[in-house]
């Protein structure tokens, strides 16, 4: 099957969007501006565009309260789990009622009261019932509904969206949407197609696009390829990407990339989010499983940040900074949160760079000092306790200076992204330009899931 290519790989096959770069770092620019989709994107059925659904409010906490999947759970399969705790706890609450409710019965019908007590009784009884019923039994909280890879498919059957993207079976999914491929008849290439119901957090979508079009050109995101709504859901249709970078990580021999190959992918993902920061955005979860490769040979040799969907404006169009919130809901994965996130403080542009740091700590050494540690606290102890110089036995000592600016960084302040690149690059050897990435050296055959 054949693959979307990228327009950045200097390929000639044209694809949505403008601007282009062939360049592996990109020279670092003033704000980009908005770029308009060259026609408007329409749907199997209606021409609705979604950046004509309700925008998120620019202070309401990122869409509702912190889902348990992120803020406390490790796997967002743990929902599933509280859901099935939640049903059987509201089991168990009904049987005891009915059991309580039948020694009642048996105890007043023994103190030989007579039936014109009875009756009275039950119509007094009816008077006091409240005029709205109960909420049912067993029925967990709407927080708790399976959602995500983990929710039954959202496109069943034979779908063409916009008349043109054939749809396949779910691949994967995250902790709010789900990931599809389809095959573009157009042209017969495969794409990615990103699809979560419209409701509550429709805003989340209608911000990822906000992005992904800020973001189109910059080198090392996802080429948006169009966007709609389809029998109750919304969807986004971006260019397929290959594997990600923990998925590489663990096929390697000794479960951890080389230090040439790690420093390349932290210069090349300090580069990534700098293009977010540089639009007024914040990812808020930056960790390796969100960074991935492309599919043809050039784009292997690139790192493309993915899922803008729990990003948030810290800078608005005029300049101004966000105004710091006493208290900011969790946002992120636990293992790659900044302290800020663990302390509850808002997060800025440093809190994306401390969970790269940690990232590059882990895909260069195979593990995090807290890797086995389950409790959030712990978590958050050992983040705040382990000298730095113990984060470190393969990587050179050099890159701990990547931490040790972060320290002196706070809210709203911006991280100097050049002199971090400055630091990490004098940790190369010569002609580390020159040296494949550790999987150009294996036999690859695409993404097992896709990736977007």
């Amino acid at each position: 099957m054949r693959t979307a290519r990228n327009v950045r790989s200097g390929s000639k096959d044209k694809q949505p969007g403008k601007g282009s770069s062939n360049e592996l770092f990109s020279e670092m620019k003033l704000p980009i501006q908005l770029m308009e989709d060259e026609e408007d994107v329409k749907t199997a059925n209606k021409p609705t565009d979604l950046a004509e659904l309700t925008p998120p409010s620019s202070d309401a906490e990122d869409f509702g309260p912190p889902p348990k999947d992120l803020a406390t759970a490790k796997d967002p399969r743990d929902v599933v789990g509280l859901q099935r705790k939640s049903a059987e706890k509201d089991d168990s609450k009904k049987a005891r009622k009915q059991k309580d409710g039948s020694k009642k019965k048996k105890s007043t019908t023994n103190s030989g009261m007579d039936a014109n007590s009875k009756t009275a009784k039950r119509k007094s009884n009816k008077k006091k019932q409240p005029t709205t019923p109960p909420a049912q039994s067993g029925t967990p909280p709407q927080a708790l509904v399976a959602r995500g890879k983990y929710a039954p498919p959202h496109l069943k059957g034979k779908v063409i969206l916009n008349n043109r993207f054939l749809v396949g079976p779910m691949k994967t999914g995250g902790a709010y949407g789900q990931i599809y491929t389809a095959v573009d008849q157009a042209d017969n290439k495969t794409v990615a197609i990103k699809v979560e119901p419209t409701g509550p957090d429709s805003g989340r979508m209608v911000l990822e696009q906000r992005v992904l079009k800020a973001l189109r050109g910059t080198g090392h995101a996802p080429t948006l390829i169009g966007s709609g709504t389809y029998t109750g859901f919304q969807f986004l249709i971006m260019e397929m990407l290959g594997r990600n970078l923990t998925d590489l990580r663990k096929r390697q021999p000794k479960k951890r990339f080389t230090t040439t190959t790690t420093i390349r992918v932290a210069l090349q993902s300090i580069q990534a989010v700098y293009n977010l920061h540089n639009i007024g955005f914040i990812h808020r979860d930056i960790k390796p499983m969100n960074m991935v490769i492309g599919l043809s040979s050039v784009q292997q040799q690139i790192v493309y940040l993915i899922d803008y969907g729990m990003t948030r404006q810290y800078r608005f169009e005029n300049g101004a900074i966000r105004k710091e919130r006493i208290y900011a809901c969790f946002r992120g994965t636990l293992r790659y949160v900044s302290l800020n996130v663990h302390d509850m403080k808002e997060q800025g542009p440093v809190d994306d760079l401390w969970s790269l740091f940690y990232t590059m700590i882990e895909l260069g050494e195979g593990a995090l000092p807290w890797r086995h540690a389950v409790e959030t606290d712990l978590i958050a102890s050992k983040k705040r306790n382990t000298p730095l110089n113990e984060f470190i036995f393969h990587l050179p000592k050099g890159v701990l200076e990547f931490a040790r600016h972060l320290e002196g960084v706070n809210y709203p302040q911006m991280p100097d992204y050049k002199l971090i690149q400055s630091n990490l690059t004098d940790c190369l050897g010569p002609a580390s330009e020159q040296v494949s990435f550790d999987w150009e050296n294996q036999f690859y055959e695409g993404p097992e899931e896709p990736s977007s």
